[in-house]
């Protein structure tokens, strides 16, 4: 059977399956479909845990060893068993679907792999495999998905704030979830739960600065350019993030109702730090930011 990530958790509540595929390249959501699946084991008497690693010198029939050992205590094993390469080779395709064809009942087979490709899907042993237990294909997050992703897993820690401070974090972490999800913690660690306002975001992302990042704004809006430009020179040199400093810029342009070139400027400069554009990122920000000033 073949189930999409977020479906694991109801199915968890049926049955326990003989055999699971997990492959991907999203590490985070790999983990927690792994540490998920070991709970549920875990609470149907799988109390034994056998770890495996198929490299390039594994011996296969250590998993059918395995799979026939039976407990001196009648104890139900996990067996979790990784295939960096997801490709086991002719030995692994036929020790696999040898498992598949018969599992024993007081085992639970959970395999990890690489991203499969599609001839690979299409191989006998992961058929096998999907035909006994499950098979889940985990995709990365679709960046226009990622604010309801965030949203979601803001909602598990108890907290919720508006679309800008969601898109505001989904633009922080550019796809990488376990940022997201790093950050989310953080977020839970300094102000407990609730609902959470931009600024709050934006500190505890920037708490790493001298200069707060709101400062810049304010001094933007006193026409200062020396300390708007000392305040940037202090946010390079703690390694703030420019897409932090870019965001707080764009909605200082959007309060002031400034001219569309100047939305269309921060535009080129999300271009530049995504690397979809070639140019100095700190030195567009700086001719943003002496732009704002002389506004």
């Amino acid at each position: 059977m073949k189930l999409r990530h977020e479906q694991l958790a109801q199915n968890l509540k049926n049955k326990l399956a003989p055999i699971y595929l997990i492959t991907g390249d999203e590490q985070l959501l790999i983990q927690e479909s792994c540490t998920a699946i070991s709970k549920c084991a875990k609470e149907n008497g799988f109390i034994t845990r056998n770890r495996l690693f198929a490299d390039k010198n594994f011996n296969w029939q250590n998993l059918l060893t395995t799979a026939n050992n039976l407990s001196l205590f009648s104890e139900k094993t996990l067996i979790e068993l990784n295939i960096p390469t997801g490709k086991p080779g002719d030995a692994g395709s036929k020790a696999l679907q040898a498992y598949a064809k018969n599992p024993p009942p007081d085992k639970t087979l959970l395999i990890t792999t690489a991203k499969l490709d599609s001839s690979t899907q299409k191989s006998k042993w992961v058929k096998a495999i999907e035909q006994a237990g499950i098979f889940i294909q985990v995709w990365p997050i679709d960046i226009a998905k990622l604010p309801n992703w965030i949203a979601g897993r803001m909602q598990q820690a108890g907290l919720t704030t508006s679309f800008d401070g969601l898109k505001l974090l989904a633009d922080y972490v550019e796809g990488n979830l376990l940022a997201a999800a790093q950050e989310i913690e953080k977020l839970r660690l300094l102000y407990g739960s609730g609902t959470l306002t931009i600024e709050q975001i934006t500190s505890a992302i920037a708490d790493n600065a001298k200069f707060n990042i709101f400062d810049l704004t304010n001094t933007i809006r006193q026409r200062n350019s020396k300390k708007a430009l000392r305040i940037l020179h202090s946010f390079k040199n703690d390694k703030t993030e420019p897409i932090l400093i870019l965001w707080v810029l764009a909605k200082e342009i959007r309060n002031l109702k400034a001219t569309l070139p100047m939305l269309q400027y921060c535009a080129k400069i999300d271009r530049i730090i995504k690397g979809a554009q070639k140019g100095n990122i700190w030195n567009e920000l700086e001719k943003l930011c002496l732009k704002l000033s002389a506004s």
